[in-house]
């Protein structure tokens, strides 16, 4: 992932942040063992759904943090691989993107399912372009991304004008707004400057275009989204594929490649965060397996729309009290997996200056302010379309892309259980 990590899980930081999510695991697990944290009043929660809300921490996690966390490295760099990948250039990047995250045989059939992965991935990437790091779902940035597609999809030969976003964005202003510049940055779009004359006026004037890269084009036309005309001109062939979902994936790919040596504090505390709810997402057991031997209450369940398709995260794990053990020894393993010791010391110089800005109740801007555990609570509960509270109970649909992970993780935490 752009380091060696052929030894930096051999060194005396590594064991302690094991250690110190290790510890966390079971404090949590006193912690939900108290009645106080156990929530009573669902019909579907009697004493073995208990055992769903702690087996993570009483199983699963240690047995991924056993043999120097080898479990527990392989979930997240698979994770780190679907999202943030390292591949030997933009363009490949791209290519891995689109094959990995949108283009799924297995679930080509189930648009469902399709749509809500999509969306989940969006969300992670609207995190990258939104400049405010209050705006963890920022929509705006993704209305701005539809009327770029808009103007290419109307375009001639892929080539839109810079006056023709200025009216798509309603600017009066000689230059494109700074969000759109942005996003012209991240999709790599070119600047072309043409010498025309003004039909108004007979004066010649400088006008401005944008278009994709040859690479890119070319990349398109390998998935049949584009054609070459026969004056070597570039054409839609399919522009239903043209979408949101391809111009995510040219972003994300830009961040993963461009970016990646410099992203900003709140970026990676971002990015980490992000993939540790994703491990959290990924580590639970379907519902229905508890279940299973308990005849009315498996009726009950399916009544109220569970089925196996579908997983759970108690509530209880994002209560303020729970969060505030296990998010940041969480988040600072998974910042050493993906990025290293650098990403991890972003982390611990971000926690040491809050907690001396507490000390001395320093008034700080919130904008510069990003705090892990409120973080991971505020994903944990905002992703739309894939989280909903069902009794209760915090619910998530098994997507493709997770179901990989699970399957990685069942292989890794039975092997360390036969062995242990």
């Amino acid at each position: 992932m752009g380091i060696n990590f052929k030894d930096i899980f051999t060194t005396q930081e590594w064991n302690e942040l094991l250690q110190n999510l290790n510890q966390a695991s079971q404090k949590v697990l006193e912690k939900l063992k108290s009645n106080n944290y156990f929530i009573n009043t669902s019909p579907l929660r009697p004493n073995n759904v208990n055992n769903v809300e702690l087996r993570f921490w009483d199983t699963t996690l240690p047995a991924l943090l056993n043999q120097n966390g080898q479990g527990f490295i392989k979930i997240i760099e698979t994770l780190a691989d679907r999202f943030f990948p390292l591949k030997e250039d933009f363009i490949s990047t791209i290519k891995h993107l689109i094959e990995s995250l949108f283009l799924i045989d297995d679930f080509s059939n189930n648009i469902r399912l399709l749509r809500i992965q999509r969306a989940t991935i969006r969300e992670f990437i609207l995190f990258l372009v939104s400049p405010s790091t209050k705006a963890v779902m920022k929509q705006e940035e993704e209305q701005l991304l539809s009327k770029i597609i808009l103007a290419f999809k109307s375009s001639k030969y892929l080539v839109v004008s810079e006056s023709t976003l200025q009216n798509l964005f309603q600017s009066s202003a000689t230059k494109l707004d700074n969000k759109v510049q942005r996003l012209i940055k991240y999709l790599h779009l070119q600047e072309i400057k043409k010498s025309e004359i003004d039909p108004k006026t007979g004066n010649r004037i400088t006008k401005i275009y944008y278009q994709f890269p040859s690479d890119i084009m070319e990349l398109l036309k390998a998935y049949n989204i584009l054609y070459k005309n026969d004056e070597g001109r570039y054409e839609f062939e399919n522009d239903v594929i043209f979408d949101i979902n391809l111009f995510s994936a040219i972003i994300l790919a830009h961040f993963c490649s461009y970016e990646r040596e410099r992203l900003n504090k709140n970026l990676i505390i971002g990015i980490t965060t992000q993939i540790a709810l994703l491990f959290l997402l990924a580590s639970q057991v379907s519902i229905t397996e508890p279940f299973e031997r308990y005849g009315n209450n498996r009726e009950l369940m399916e009544n109220q729309g569970f089925d196996s398709t579908m997983q759970i995260i108690p509530k209880s794990w994002v209560f303020d009290e729970i969060i505030e053990i296990y998010a940041i020894p969480l988040v600072k393993c998974v910042s050493y997996v993906v990025g290293g010791p650098a990403w991890m010391k972003y982390i611990s110089a971000e926690i040491d200056s809050q907690i001396e800005n507490q000390e001395k109740k320093s008034v700080i801007n919130p904008a510069d302010e990003i705090n892990i555990r409120k973080l991971l609570k505020q994903l944990a509960t905002r992703i739309p379309s894939v989280n909903q509270w069902k009794l209760g109970e915090k619910i998530r649909i098994n997507i493709p892309i997770l179901v990989d992970v699970e399957n990685l993780l069942a292989d890794l935490t039975a092997g360390v259980e036969k062995e242990s």
